[in-house]
């Protein structure tokens, strides 16, 4: 605050070309953030890799600052020397809580990087369940291929990770999980239980909201 009151530079580089903002950033210092943003920092300000202040704060998995860098208007869809967005990013290092964050705020789970991988892929490719189950939940899609004609579930077999194939090779159950019938729709939280009415999900919530 000192030095910016001094007139130093907010836009100033070192030699990765990271700014004072791509720092605070990376080391999830949110409250440098906001005062940096309120100062007239630059969000969109790309270092060496061609990373955002918000590729950073993802891939660190620094919850509150990529909040902080979406609430000042950051592109959540921005993309660096790779391809990757933040949300590639978040999914790559199993940052659980940004990766929820950045969905919420609309970010688009089905982009693809260089190799064509949609973040399932990656994380897939990873192992990460957590992630795989919050892309699904989602409504990722589990059938889109990479540029070698890997899917997702493919990935996770060939890598050895039996938990996320399981997850990925399971079909949602057609039947309502309280009257028994057919059905189509399924609960709007989890994308994966069968309720036929709101009626039955009602009656099914209690014991339902333990796996959702």
């Amino acid at each position: 605050q000192v030095l910016l009151a001094a007139g130093f530079d907010k836009e100033a580089r070192d030699r990765e070309q990271y700014t004072p903002l791509h720092l605070a950033a990376h080391y999830g210092h949110d409250s440098v953030v906001k005062m940096l943003l309120a100062a007239g920092a630059d969000e969109s300000v790309r270092d060496l890799e061609q990373s955002t202040p918000l590729h950073l704060a993802a891939h660190e998995g620094h919850e509150a600052v990529v909040q902080v860098l979406l609430a000042a208007g950051a592109d959540k869809e921005v993309r660096n020397h790779e391809r990757d967005t933040p949300l590639h990013l978040a999914v790559d290092k199993d940052h659980e809580a940004v990766v929820q964050v950045l969905l919420a705020a609309g970010a688009d789970k089905e982009v693809r990087d260089h190799e064509q991988y949609t973040p399932l892929h990656l994380a897939a490719d990873k192992g990460h369940e957590v992630a795989v189950q919050v892309l699904l939940a989602a409504g990722a899609d589990k059938e889109s291929m990479t540029d070698q004609n890997s899917t997702a579930c493919s990935l996770a077999k060939k890598y050895g990770h039996n938990k996320v194939v399981a997850m990925l090779a399971a079909k949602a159950s057609n039947e309502c999980l309280i009257c028994k019938i057919k059905t189509t729709l399924r609960c709007q939280r989890c994308k994966k239980a069968a309720f036929c009415s709101q009626v039955c999900q009602k009656a099914g919530w209690k014991a339902h909201k333990k796996t959702c």
